[in-house]
């Protein structure tokens, strides 16, 4: 699955500190392991420099950058 709208509003923070991830709205479901998305889906400000592109893009690695974003 790819979340495609990692953001601070969708992080709930559980018992024991556990981090869950919300909202999943916008996701995709990866079928064969394939995650090569087209379409642009989410919160603009932690989009991938690749999904701005308007080529495909892998959803995994956006998922990362999307947490990076969120961290930094």
């Amino acid at each position: 699955m790819v979340h495609r709208d990692i953001k601070p509003e969708n992080i709930l923070i559980g018992e024991n500190d556990v981090l869950k991830l919300a909202d999943f709205g916008v996701s995709q479901i990866m079928n064969n392991g394939d995650d090569t998305l087209t379409t642009k889906a989410g919160t603009v400000f932690y989009f991938a420099p690749e999904i701005c592109s308007g080529t495909s893009y892998r959803g995994k690695p956006a998922d990362v950058w999307a947490c990076g974003v969120v961290l930094y």
